[in-house]
């Protein structure tokens, strides 16, 4: 065991020897190596070494990519501004047809003699839109009475929106009274033993035959709801003494003019 460990340690040390004599520590392989003489060369500052190589080649390509757009352009500008030549199948195929080099287009040579110019569009504006100064400022008081008509516009269409949904909950309301107060008209009258005053004081299924030879007749289609609930309610309170809003009939008039609030269905909230 011992002499095995001798030997263990003996191969170590030629080993040491043998890579202390490969890596020469100031040979010139070794200085040149080296990234930053005199610094210890950690994770970190690899890392950051390996972004600034990176932002060096990303600027590189970025630089090449704008001399391509240069390139491209000034090979645009010099084949716009060269002639065609006899090799160019355009050509060939107006040469077959007539066409003289130098002259006009056309049977009698009487058209354009220059082609079409071509013009470029680099930026993004739309196509026919008029290219304005980029240091052309608007007037803070042009600003200010756009801003207060706009916001003059939204007020108004608010307070519009508002006044539609209120009739239009308003029209449902009336509606809901005038086919609650039908129903109990009918149920009323036919408890007391009462004539229907008009048809349209009950409700559509339980109306009586209309006698089309009658002048006075009311004309249901020409009155709003509103109207019409007016006139059935007030049916119902002189006749039967009866609230289709408090839903409770009263004795007499006096009774209901003492514990009923009023007439109208805002008398009741």
């Amino acid at each position: 065991g011992a002499l095995s460990a001798r030997y263990s340690d003996a191969t170590c040390i030629r080993a040491i020897s043998k890579k202390m004599a490969e890596d020469d520590y100031m040979s010139d392989t070794f200085l040149a190596e080296s990234t930053r003489p005199g610094l210890v060369f950690s994770r970190s500052t690899a890392r950051k070494y390996e972004i600034e190589r990176k932002k060096a080649v990303t600027d590189d390509e970025h630089r090449k990519t704008l001399s391509t757009k240069v390139r491209e352009e000034e090979r645009r500008n010099e084949g716009l501004s060269t002639e065609l030549k006899e090799d160019n199948k355009g050509f060939a195929l107006l040469k077959k047809m007539g066409y003289v080099a130098g002259g006009g287009l056309g049977r009698d040579g009487q058209g354009r003699t220059e082609p079409v110019p071509v013009a470029v569009k680099n930026d993004r504006r739309g196509v026919g839109t008029i290219a304005r100064s980029r240091g052309k400022r608007v007037s803070p008081a042009i600003i200010v009475a756009t801003t207060a008509a706009k916001r003059a516009r939204a007020e108004i269409a608010q307070k519009d929106f508002r006044q539609r949904m209120s009739n239009k909950f308003a029209g449902v309301e009336i509606l809901r009274d005038l086919t609650k107060s039908q129903r109990a008209c009918y149920q009323l009258d036919q408890s007391k033993g009462v004539d229907c005053e008009q048809p349209w004081y009950w409700p559509a299924e339980c109306r009586p035959a209309v006698n089309e030879d009658s002048e006075d007749e009311f004309e249901e289609e020409d009155h709003p709801d509103e109207l019409k609930l007016q006139f059935v309610t007030k049916h119902l309170r002189t006749v039967h003494h009866y609230c289709v809003w408090c839903g409770t009939g009263y004795s007499d008039s006096a009774d209901m003019l003492r514990l009923c609030p009023g007439d109208t269905a805002q008398d009741h909230e």
